[in-house]
Formats: C-alpha cells, structure tokens, sequence
C-alpha cells in the first residue's frame, strides 16, 4: 500500500483509490490480505498483536470497502440500506471466528477495548475515510507473521 498512500499539503495522508483501481494485481492483494485476515484467529495472539491485527484489519477494510465503491465522493455514499449518507459502517464486510464484523462493531466494540488512559494508538492508527480525522499513518502496524499468505 506504500505506493498508494500520499500526504497531501496539510499532512494528511491520502489513499489513490484511483491508481490502485487501476492496478488490478494490487488490488487483488489487497483482497487476498483481507481474506488471509480472516481465516486467523486474533484470540490465538498476546494482546499487542491483537490490537496490531485489528488496526491492520480494519484500514484494509475501509479500504477495501472504499475501493469496491469507486468513484464515490465520500464514504458516506457507500451503504447497503435505504437512507442516503449513512456510510458502510453497520453494514457487514467480513466474517472472523464466525462473527460477522462491521467496522462499527471493529471500531467501536473491538479497538476501544485496547485504548487506554495512557494511549490513543488505536483511534489514531485507524483509518478513517472523513474529516477532521488524526492522519493516518502509512506504514500499518506490526503484526506477527504466522503462516503463509
């Protein structure tokens, strides 16, 4: 994703849904990570790695997410249901130890759960498709290399 994530002016970091649309090999890893994402376990892993593996998850969802629906405008035009503007957030986008996951229930009911009095890493390492929102950063998170891809 290095080669598709650029900080604009006021420094923050952009994804070129475009360019990596364009790339349809790119785009198909892109697919294949979420899919490898998805047969792990994160219960399996110490807590460091599971908030390395739900921040990691949950930016290649949304962009993932984001990518299947371009050209948009802005996230908020990407739903599933009936009202206008609501966002992909409640709609399910994945499947891990057979829950269905939203990135509602990723952000909110999961990464929070890492977030502690002495760090917002969490809630600033995400991805987040709107503004104001802290930049993200464009390495992803370490997480740790068990089996293959």
């Amino acid at each position: 994703m290095d080669g598709y994530v650029a900080a604009d002016e006021s420094g923050v970091n952009l994804v070129d849904y475009e360019a990596l649309q364009a790339n349809a090999g790119d785009a198909a890893k892109l697919a294949g990570y979420l899919d490898y994402l998805q047969g792990l376990d994160p219960r399996d892993y110490n807590r460091a790695e599971q908030m390395a593996y739900w921040i990691n998850f949950y930016n290649a969802l949304t962009v993932k997410v984001v990518l299947d629906a371009y050209p948009v405008e802005t996230i908020r035009d990407i739903h599933e249901g009936v009202v206008p503007y609501t966002g992909p957030w409640d709609d399910v986008h994945a499947s891990v130890a057979g829950e269905d996951l939203t990135l509602n229930h990723m952000e909110h009911g999961i990464l929070r759960g890492f977030t502690t009095r002495s760090t917002a890493r969490p809630t600033a390492a995400r991805t987040c498709s709107t503004r104001p929102s802290p930049p993200p950063t464009p390495r992803s998170c370490s997480t740790p290399a068990r089996g293959t891809t």
